[in-house]
Parts: structure tokens; sequence; C-alpha cells
């Protein structure tokens, strides 16, 4: 740090190499920014003598949106007034600053709306901005105190700094080594097999009644026999949306269907989904962010009286409708857990087409029992999953990317209510 005293000798203000500000940056995902913003605060107050300046504030208020805009452009901008304060060569531009910080905050909730790959680029992308923002601001810090001394201080890195790296480095390496054990251990083994019932294939013919209700102009699919191959591998690389449904702000709206024919929400880690008796719909939330190549599961439960009550997901939704099924385009794998039964539809604009239907479907746990659905979609081949086990296989190209819901039904169209947790997006290779 620098201090004069006595002797004519200056005891030159430290330089953080870039190099280490950036990968401290990167190695903590971000979190040490919140650090330097504070620290190097503490800097400016000194050289500009102001106890009003609070380092410790100063750092939280980038946790608060866009307030947290106008203190990064005070950062810099004091920054900047006191390197022309020395005559530096060096110049930085506040409003650069804010204008990368706005579009990296503004792109991840817009990300949202678009289909994968673009969302997963997004975590990257506000790192690497995250990173210029602490390398812009050293590099300007360094250049005024080198023209405050009128030579260049040295770069060195602390002791303090060098244990952050060493601890921080090894827990990096535990994490990796933790990862390639798993991912070891789960190729050796069946736990991310799929394979298909062990029973002969045969044909079901659909029952007289509906496993969704279907819109006018419905029609049926000749049923054939499942095609899934005998332990189809799975190979997962990434988890790219997660809900406990623990936050009511993580995107799931009613706007789907009629919310004046339905109840529920997110109830204490779960979403909760109430049909009301005589609706004519199968009732439940939509989320806007689109998936193309990706698998979903689910963990679903009706509540009793559970005859004739049927839980789905729909997958490649195209929009929000309302409840209007002649603007209703998605795939719907629904289980009816009492039947055991379970029915993969197309709907196309008011036309629904019965892709896959089986019955006496012996992974489908009865009643109230939890099932874990889910659909595993790969290009025109969608993989229906019934408690981690594929079902059945079915290949269509109607529709190549959408949004996700889930919900709850009745093939009787009486009251029926589920229980919604655990929802995992994973995209799959």
């Amino acid at each position: 740090m620098y201090s004069e005293g006595a002797s004519s000798v200056a005891v030159i203000d430290r330089q953080r190499p870039i190099w280490l500000v950036c990968l401290l940056t990167f190695l903590t995902s971000g979190v040490y920014y919140l650090w330097w913003f504070g620290a190097s605060w503490a800097e400016l107050k000194r050289e500009r003598h102001d106890p009003n300046m609070s380092p410790f504030w100063h750092a939280l208020t980038q946790l608060v949106p866009i307030y947290s805009w106008f203190r990064i452009h005070a950062h810099y901008r004091v920054l900047n007034e006191l390197l022309q304060q020395q005559r530096a060569s060096h110049s930085i531009e506040p409003g650069l600053m804010v204008a990368v910080v706005v579009v990296a905050d503004v792109a991840g909730p817009l990300s949202m709306a678009f289909a994968e790959p673009l969302p997963s680029l997004i975590w990257p992308l506000s790192l690497a901005a995250l990173i210029f923002r602490v390398a812009y601001g050293q590099a300007a810090l360094n250049a005024y105190y080198a023209a405050k001394h009128g030579r260049l201080a040295a770069k060195r890195v602390t002791a303090g700094e060098w244990v952050a790296l060493g601890v921080i480095a090894l827990a990096w390496l535990l994490s990796i080594v933790l990862v390639v054990l798993i991912a070891s251990l789960a190729a050796s083994s069946d736990w991310w097999s799929l394979s298909a019932p062990s029973s002969p294939a045969t044909t079901y013919q659909a029952p007289s009644y509906p496993s969704y209700p279907p819109p006018s102009g419905s029609q049926a699919a000749p049923l054939v026999a499942s095609t899934v191959p005998p332990s189809a591998a799975v190979s997962f690389s990434t988890v790219l949306f997660r809900d406990d449904f623990s936050n009511v702000s993580s995107g799931w709206a009613a706007a789907c269907d009629p919310p004046d024919l339905w109840q529920g929400g997110y109830a204490s880690g779960e979403f909760r989904v109430v049909k009301l008796a005589g609706t004519g719909v199968a009732p439940g939330p939509c989320h806007p962010r689109r998936f193309r190549d990706f698998q979903v599961e689910v963990d679903a439960a009706l509540v009793p009286p559970t005859a004739g009550a049927y839980a789905w997901i729909e997958v490649r939704q195209q929009a929000q409708h309302a409840g209007d099924r002649s603007r209703a385009a998605s795939y719907a794998f629904s289980v009816q857990p009492d039947a055991r039964v379970y029915t993969l539809s197309r709907l196309h604009y008011g036309t629904r087409t019965v892709l896959a239907e089986r019955a006496g479907v012996s992974e489908i746990r009865p009643s109230s029992a939890i099932n874990r659905i889910g659909v595993r979609a790969v290009g025109p081949e969608l993989t229906l999953l019934v408690n981690g086990v594929a079902v059945d296989r079915v290949t269509d190209a109607t529709f190549a990317e959408g949004m996700l819901a889930f919900g709850v039904g009745h093939i009787l169209d009486h009251a029926a209510e589920g229980r919604f947790r655990n929802l995992v997006v994973t995209s799959v290779r």
C-alpha cells in the first residue's frame, strides 16, 4: 500500500497482476468480483481522502438490480478522474462498462424465450463480461499508480492471494475427480440404462375413452408394438434447467389454460394443479423457456380419489394457447396410474393424433404413488420414460423445439388433483 513518512523514499502502491484478478474471478465463478469491487473502492477512497465512500456497502450494491449499474458508472468515473488528475495517458469509458453490464444482465432473462443452445451460453458469456469488468478496472488502477509515482510499481501476488489460488485450485481438482468417478460408476452400471419391457411386444387396442381430452377433429394413428431396443444407452452432458418449485418466480405461467378453470400454484417445494369438474380441459402451467434436443423428467403424484385421473407432461409446445385447443401444438405424454396406461399424443392445431398407447404397464405405479414421468427428445425421435425406464419410442418430425408444460386431467372430466416436484431438463447426445 502507498504511504509516506519522514523518509523521502515512497513505498509504491502495489499493482495487482491482470492475470491474477482474471483467474480469481473465473475460478470463483464471479464471487471474487464483489471483493475486488469493494477493495478497489477502498483504494480510491484513500486516494481521494473521502470519508463518505463506503467500500462494504459499495460492494453490496452489485447485488441490487438496476441500481448496481449506477454504482458501476460511479466506480469507473472516479477511477477515470484520478487518471486525469495524474495526466496519465491511460483513460477509461464508464459508459462503455455500464453498456457491457446492462447487455449481460438483460441477456439472461431474454434468452429464456429462445431454444437451446442460446440459454446455456448465457452463463459463460456473463462470466466473461465479469472478467472483462475486473480486468478493465484493474488495468486502469495499475496505470494510475504508475502515473502517480512516475514509474511502474511492482506487480506482485501476496501470500494471501497465493493461498486463495491454491485452495480454489484444489477444490476444482477435487470436483473434477468426483465428476469423473461418478461418470465411471454410471458407465459401469445400469443406473442410466434405458431398456424396454422384458415382456413380448404386443399391439394394444385403445379403450373407448380418451386418455387425454381430445378436441374436435381428433384422430388416432394405428397403434404399433414398442420399438425401444434393449439396453438403449443414454449419454447425459449438462443440466439445462432444474426446478424444485421452491421459487415462486421460476417462470411457470397459468396462461396455457384459462386460470378460471383450474386452481393451484407453487406450494412448499411442489407445484399443485387442481382440475375442476366439468371444465373440459386438462389444465396445468407452462414455461416460456424453449428446448430442442433434451430430456425432461418430473415427479408426479395424484391426490385421491385417483380413479380415471391422469398426469401429463407436454414437450415442444409451440405457444401458450389459453385453453383454445385449436391453437394447441405439442406432444403430450399422459400416464393414468390406476389403469397403468400411458398415451403419447400429437396436438396439432385442433387435431389430436395418438402416436403411442399401451395398458398394463408394470413400470407405472398405481393410485397416489409418485411416478417420475418424462420424455427424451432428440431430433424426430421421442422416448417415453416412466420411473427411469424407456417404455416406448416414437418417431415424429412435426415439432422440432418448443416449451414445456405439465398438469392433470380426468377421462370423464371429473375433478382431479396432482402434485409435481423435482423437474429436471438435461441435454443429451
